[in-house]
């Protein structure tokens, strides 16, 4: 929470906090705060769906529970939608306390978004708000819905713009299963999103976790 504390303390910038509980357990610590709150069904898609539905300014930018912002984000993002660059983006992805498997992970992530211009939702993905809503916001999918609102971008004539700067994000996961397999497993996944495999398919491969947990 505090994140979002500090977040909500930045001049001109708008917090929404979804939780995916329909109770809204997380959210109770969060009353007073000033920040804009909902509750939402289950999937990241229709959350981040959700949140931007409650916001109202003209930049939307989708954060993970576990993720980091650079300092100097705002004015980042400022720039490159606001003077045209770009109509969305993300940022560069680190682990954090990751060592050397991490540190060679989050390169490959880094070169890999700048060569598909597909980033992953944990790399602090960010639109003009009316570009999202043209897109129809992110796609009813159990995972893959970053990669694939990312490619309609593309198909649009808008592909993302990859900051210098970096999140940090955890490194969790790849602990836990281990970082070779779950790295190679994201590389097979990916491959098989861009052939067909449906998203409903992969997400069996893609075993359940915690909602703060996020793949790369």
């Amino acid at each position: 929470m505090d994140l979002v504390a500090e977040l909500s303390r930045t001049p001109g910038v708008e917090v929404v906090v979804v939780d995916g509980d329909p109770l809204g357990s997380t959210l109770d610590a969060l009353h007073g705060t000033g920040v804009k709150t909902c509750t939402a069904g289950p999937g990241r898609a229709a959350q981040m769906n959700a949140g931007a539905g409650m916001a109202s300014g003209e930049i939307l930018l989708f954060l993970h529970a576990d993720t980091k912002l650079p300092e100097g984000w705002l004015s980042a993002v400022r720039e490159v939608l606001g003077r045209g660059f770009a109509r969305c983006g993300a940022f560069g992805l680190e682990f954090c306390a990751a060592g050397l498997p991490g540190r060679w992970i989050g390169a490959w992530a880094r070169f890999r978004s700048r060569l598909d211009r597909r980033p992953y939702g944990d790399q602090a993905q960010f639109f003009a708000a009316d570009f999202f809503q043209e897109l129809g916001g992110y796609a009813d999918l159990p995972i893959m819905e970053d990669v694939e609102i990312m490619g309609r971008a593309v198909l649009a004539g808008h592909p993302p713009s990859i900051l210098p700067l970096r999140v940090q994000t955890s490194f969790r996961r790849y602990q836990a299963e281990g970082w070779l397999k779950r790295g190679a497993l994201n590389i097979l996944m990916r491959a098989a999103f861009a052939l067909g495999v449906p998203a409903t398919r992969l997400s069996g491969w893609y075993r359940p976790h915690t909602p703060t947990e996020t793949a790369e």
